[in-house]
């Protein structure tokens, strides 16, 4: 009890993704605009018809059913690849988060360590394998002077006395800590205790410590 356009209407609303094609005697023009304008319809071809249009067209349609699904598969597709990179991208926002946080803390335990080293009562240097010295902390540069009045930077052998020189190479060499007591500056005695950094696998260096022995200036 409906034509034909009203049939594929209600096809379109069951079974939206088949292509409906009319192929008619009636050329009812506004039932045909009707299912054009609402989507109902993929083709109207009239009668008579000639067989190598009426198979071209559904060719087309074959290949427009084809290409709706390629389109929506590429649509999922991208959808998908788009929240995985939401997903990704938030899991680096908090990586990055993470490893800010674990920068400041470390930042701020740097700044403790320095600021204790410079608060120490003895003179500390920081000596690296190739004898350059790499930390110094200020009891260090007011019992040690040098001509550019920093130490960090200079070479060891050519700033300290050679007891103290030889006590750092010792340390390196035997991998085992060492201490004398001498005196520097021409009239300051010190105890001198040189200790390794790192394993005796993997040296890093010496830390080598001076104490002003009591009664000194």
């Amino acid at each position: 009890e409906m034509c034909g356009t009203e049939f594929l209407g209600k096809v379109k609303n069951l079974y939206p993704e088949t292509v409906r094609i009319v192929l008619s005697g009636y050329t009812d023009l506004k039932s045909i605009t009707d299912a054009i304008n609402e989507g109902a319809i993929y083709r109207f071809l009239t009668k008579p018809w000639e067989d190598e249009l009426l198979k071209k067209n559904v060719e087309d349609a074959f290949r427009h059913y084809d290409l709706v699904h390629d389109n929506e598969r590429l649509t999922r597709e991208l959808q998908d690849a788009n929240k995985l990179l939401e997903e990704k991208n938030k899991n680096l926002n908090t990586s990055v988060q993470e490893k800010s946080r674990s920068l400041d803390i470390n930042m701020r335990m740097l700044q403790i360590a320095q600021d204790v080293l410079e608060s120490l009562p003895v003179a500390v240097l920081g000596i690296g394998v190739d004898g350059i010295i790499a930390v110094a902390n200020l009891k260090a540069h007011a019992l040690i002077k040098t001509k550019s009045g920093s130490l960090v930077g200079c070479f060891a052998q050519e700033i300290l006395s050679p007891d103290l020189s030889e006590l750092w190479q010792t340390t390196l060499s035997t991998h085992t800590n060492n201490k004398i007591n001498l005196t520097i500056n021409n009239n300051i005695s010190v105890a001198a205790q040189c200790s390794l950094l790192g394993t005796k696998l993997n040296t890093q260096g010496v830390i080598l410590v001076l104490l002003i022995l009591e009664g000194q200036t």
